[in-house]
């Protein structure tokens, strides 16, 4: 009679770990297809965010390429317009000189002029005078011309 108890109770405790084993076996097959799921919704997501970073390198390294182009045509743009502005100077200094040249050649014949008239008398001496500071002048306002221009 108790061996029969026991089988009972043994085959009560058998069922219901059975029981158990079914709902606990459902149980994680519940969890192991959430966890797929899950799983697959972050590959896509990964994937989703590879393909937008490899669009955007894409756009950043065609941005950084536009970029460096524009900044290669501005430097050719303004090593052409130092030379030019390099150009502009050597004339401005060529003609500098050629003025101050001829300044020195008015001064030296104002001078032989100014002699000669001091030994024609005061009256001529006065016109020269006259002649030279208007040369001066002349000469002072294009030396100014000529510094505004450098």
């Amino acid at each position: 009679e108790r061996a029969k108890e026991e089988r009972g109770a043994l085959q009560q405790a058998l069922d219901e770990e059975r029981r158990n084993g079914r709902t606990a076996q459902q149980q994680l097959s519940l969890e192991r297809d959430e966890l797929h799921e899950r799983a697959k919704e972050e590959r896509g997501a990964l994937q989703q965010a590879l393909d937008e970073e490899r669009r955007n390198s894409r756009t950043t390294e065609q941005r950084l390429t536009s970029d460096r182009n524009l900044l290669q045509q501005k430097l050719e743009k303004e090593m052409q317009d130092r030379s030019l502005l390099q150009q502009k100077l050597e004339k401005e200094m060529q003609a500098r000189d050629e003025l101050q040249e001829r300044t020195k050649e008015e001064r030296g014949a104002l001078q032989q002029a100014l002699d000669e008239e001091r030994r024609n008398g005061r009256t001529a001496q006065q016109q020269l005078s006259l002649e030279r500071d208007e040369l001066h002048e002349r000469a002072k306002e294009e030396r100014g011309a000529l510094q505004q221009a450098l």
